[in-house]
């Protein structure tokens, strides 16, 4: 997402720029839950090259934004080149920055703007934006924050960096961390139970990323973690009391809760519109607006299921009939398919008296009418044509 909204911001205030960009290796040209990269070039006509292309550009101001690759300054014939880092350099130099501040119990980190020297992480800083990190910030929290930091760095200094008119000032030694991508086997995740309840707070919600993984406890997915002032009563690690929805885990002095995850019961609920169990799970406080890894949310997953009373439902609880997947597929479009599929049109009905926007396209450049052609069912092409 950075990359992107960078590129936006330099193409509006900077339109007299060349622009080029270099994607990483994993960013096939498809949205997820983070906006590609490549595809938004493809779509605004910026070149995509591969980094060995720009090293002997001479006038060339490189920025590396999550960028993949090492960059090793020997090879370009510039030297501004600036790296943003999520961490208050000098400290966290390296990988998973979005966990370890959390997971060691730091009260704040930040989003550095530096040169980028032969070191990692290493070069003189330009500009810092300090992140507080409160008691109850999740990984995913942290990187949202992260990525908003790095944005509004880049607003603040890009001028300066195109004018070379900066200050910049050394690292120090004193609080200088790192960390390699050996420091986390994401294969092997595990909440060490023999703890405070502080540190399996922290364990716990440093692990809160949805859209890659969530921390398991007893053999259940954890979504929200709370820190509890009740002494422990038991042996670190043991259960004192639990719901289908709730646990108290012992530690070595406190007692800490643990809300269990419901995602595969809400996706279910919305598949076979089930309105008695979305209840249940939004009466015990569970996120109803939460993603699948396809971003597919209740509603998207109730009408390609042609749910029409969950559907009514959702709607009638203020959810968004606009609402899409990371491509840009609409609650509208997954309806409009299950019709044209089972000729079924009682939910594409209901749900164009809702006023959906029909003409809003996905990332393909494709609408409602174009997948409804593609279809051929003339039924459902006669039904949109009459909301047209």
């Amino acid at each position: 997402m950075i990359a992107v909204e960078v590129l936006q911001y330099i193409q509006s205030n900077f339109p007299d720029l060349e622009v080029i960009a270099i994607a990483n290796s994993t960013d096939d040209g498809v949205n997820n839950w983070q906006p590609s990269l490549r595809h938004y070039c493809k779509k605004n006509n910026i070149p995509v090259v591969q980094l060995t292309d720009v090293y002997e550009i001479a006038n060339l101001l490189f920025l590396s934004l999550e960028f993949d690759k090492i960059i090793q300054p020997e090879f370009f014939k510039t030297d501004k080149l600036f790296n943003i880092h999520f961490s208050k350099l000098p400290a966290y130099k390296g990988m998973f920055t979005s966990i370890l501040p959390i997971r060691n119990g730091e009260i704040e980190t930040g989003v550095t703007l530096h040169k980028i020297d032969s070191g990692i992480d290493t070069g003189d800083i330009i500009d810092q934006q300090i992140i507080p990190i409160n008691l109850e910030l999740t990984a995913r929290q942290l990187y949202e924050k992260y990525l908003q930091a790095g944005i509004d760095l880049i607003k603040k200094q890009f001028a300066a960096l195109v004018s070379e008119n900066r200050d910049c000032f050394t690292q120090s030694i004193i609080g200088s961390s790192y960390y390699s991508k050996k420091t986390i086997d994401f294969g092997n995740l595990k909440i060490n139970l023999n703890k405070t309840a502080f540190e399996i707070h922290n364990q716990i919600r440093s692990l809160i990323f949805r859209d890659y993984q969530l921390p398991i406890v007893h053999d259940r997915k954890i979504y929200k973690s709370i820190l509890l002032s009740v002494p422990t009563k038991g042996k670190p690690g043991t259960v004192d009391q639990e719901d289908d929805f709730y646990k108290v885990l012992n530690t070595i002095d406190y007692q800490v809760g643990l809300y269990v995850d419901k995602e595969d019961e809400l996706w279910n609920a919305a598949k076979t519109g089930d309105i008695d169990q979305i209840e249940y799970l939004s009466q015990n406080g569970y996120p109803l607006n939460i993603r699948s890894k396809q971003g597919w949310d209740a509603l998207i997953i109730a009408c390609y299921h042609l749910q029409t009373d969950f559907v009514k439902y959702l709607l009638n609880n203020d959810w968004d009939i606009n609402t899409a997947n990371y491509k840009g597929t609409t609650a509208a479009m997954y309806t409009m398919t299950a019709a044209s599929k089972t000729n079924n049109l009682e939910l594409l009905s209901f749900i164009l008296t809702q006023s959906p926007e029909l003409q809003k396209p996905d990332d393909s450049g494709k609408n409602i009418f174009d997948y409804a052609v593609e279809y051929g069912n003339s039924a459902v092409i006669e039904l949109l044509n009459s909301y047209y």
